[in-house]
């Protein structure tokens, strides 16, 4: 038996190991979370230097981008550079001076003019005008430095064209008349109040509101423009296309791939307001909008003191209509080609089964004559040996009209008579055979006599036991 204090230092003993490992495990723990910690802290770390460096390249990238955009500009525009990201806000100042060409007039912040200072040598100063949230672009010509800082002031039209034009904006007598009362009590070519600016795009560019890309640009004198009416009835209801045209591009000084014009609007309005409102007399709608599809001898041209030749392609409704109708005639030449497909598998589907049920009638007859010829044999073989003179001389009219005839004894049974028609009747070809179930009929008078049972019933029995007799071959009703 084990001692009281033997019994103590055990307990102690395994309460100490207990303790021990229990010490081990949470400074174990302790360690594993402080790997953990530090580890999770050199990612973070990792990734902000990641992130940081493809910044960084990012800004590189784009700034060598730029730089090369710099270096091309400068070449082409004759040591004229200018690139700006400009808020636009609405700009009627061209209108209320009375400018002929004011539909893409604009105008910049006063900070631009020390970068264009140089820019009269190349002539009127032209910039390209885009949205880099859209991808939006056309070109306008310098008015004059009377915009705010960081603004450009742009015309309606144009921004009609860039897609940026605010409801509030549009051109109705109402809002014109607000718009020339705004801009009376104002300096001329500024905006009268904050009302006249954008509101901001979905995408903003830099985290801001609304803003495009303004970049110089040295335009060449335009040689040629190809045009396409949106709508049918530009070429149902315009009669003078040059005069037209001509009075809308006075009013332009550049053309862009991609522009959208409308043209007779003024026309319209003139009209309307001689007409005490109607403006029926420049088209129904009130103008007509054309599409630019080509220039040269740029996709960016000047129509300042230049020749313009052009080319009116057919409209987009009437292309929509002609592409229409090409696919209503593509889908209906597919269904009549695919119907005659069917057709055609159809008939080679029918062909097939009439190949099939007349193989099998072929079959069925094949072997119609090949039982015949069976039952010919047989009977030929059972058939009673001829009398050479006495007893019935039985006579059998077949159905081609051909006879059987044998000399029998009285008493042959009445089976014998069929085995005489079986074995002595040969159809012609294409003649059905002769069936099992056939019957012999008298005609004087008029008896028809079964095959069944006949084995057992003489001639002489049956009544016909006379010198001669005849039969002929009845065939089975469908």
């Amino acid at each position: 038996r084990a001692r009281p204090m033997e019994l103590d230092l055990d307990r102690a003993a395994r309460r100490f190991a207990k303790d021990t490992s229990a010490r081990a495990k949470e400074a174990a723990s302790k360690r594993e979370k402080l790997r953990a910690e530090r580890e999770a802290t050199r990612a973070i770390a990792a990734r902000r230097e990641a992130a940081k460096a493809a910044e960084e390249a990012a800004a590189a990238a784009a700034a060598a981008v730029e730089a090369e955009h710099r270096a091309a500009d400068l070449e082409r525009n004759r040591g004229v550079y200018y690139s700006e990201q400009l808020r636009p806000i609405l700009s009627r100042a061209a209108e209320e001076r009375g400018i002929v060409r004011r539909c893409d007039k604009a105008q910049l912040p006063p900070s631009a003019a020390a970068s264009l200072s140089d820019a009269s040598h190349n002539g009127v100063a032209a910039f390209e005008i885009s949205v880099p949230a859209t991808g939006a672009a056309t070109h306008a010509t310098l008015l004059d430095f009377g915009a705010p800082e960081g603004a450009i002031g742009l015309p309606e039209p144009l921004l009609r064209g860039l897609n940026m034009l605010p409801a509030a904006a549009a051109s109705t007598p109402a809002a014109a008349s607000d718009a020339d009362a705004a801009s009376a009590s104002g300096a001329p070519g500024e905006p009268s109040d904050a009302s006249d600016l954008l509101p901001p795009l979905p995408v903003a560019v830099g985290g801001g509101g609304a803003h495009v890309s303004v970049r110089y640009r040295r335009l060449p004198r335009g040689s040629f423009a190809r045009f396409q009416p949106v709508e049918q009835r530009f070429r149902l209801e315009v009669e003078d296309v040059k005069a037209l045209l001509e009075s809308e591009l006075m009013r332009r000084t550049t053309l862009s791939v991609g522009d959208t014009i409308l043209v007779g609007a003024s026309l319209a309005a003139e009209a309307g307001g001689a007409a005490g409102g109607d403006s029926s007399a420049a088209g129904s709608g009130g103008g007509y909008a054309l599409r630019v599809l080509a220039l040269q001898p740029e996709p960016a041209v000047s129509l300042i003191d230049t020749d313009l030749e052009v080319e009116i392609d057919i409209s987009l409704e009437e292309e929509r209509n002609v592409a229409a109708k090409a696919e209503a005639e593509r889908r209906a030449a597919e269904a009549a080609a695919a119907a005659r497909e069917a057709a055609a598998a159809q008939a080679q589907a029918e062909a097939a089964a009439a190949a099939a049920v007349e193989a099998a009638e072929a079959e069925a007859a094949a072997a119609a004559r090949r039982e015949r010829e069976e039952r010919r044999e047989a009977a030929a073989a059972a058939l009673p040996a001829e009398l050479s003179a006495g007893g019935v001389l039985l006579s059998i009219r077949c159905p081609d009209g051909s006879r059987c005839v044998r000399r029998l004894e009285p008493d042959a049974p009445l089976e014998a008579a069929f085995l005489l028609a079986e074995a002595g009747w040969v159809e012609q070809p294409g003649t059905a055979p002769l069936p099992p179930a056939f019957k012999l009929a008298a005609q004087f008078p008029r008896r028809v006599f079964a095959r069944d049972g006949a084995a057992a019933v003489s001639l002489a029995a049956a009544g016909l036991g006379g010198a001669q007799e005849a039969l002929l071959i009845e065939l089975p009703s469908e």
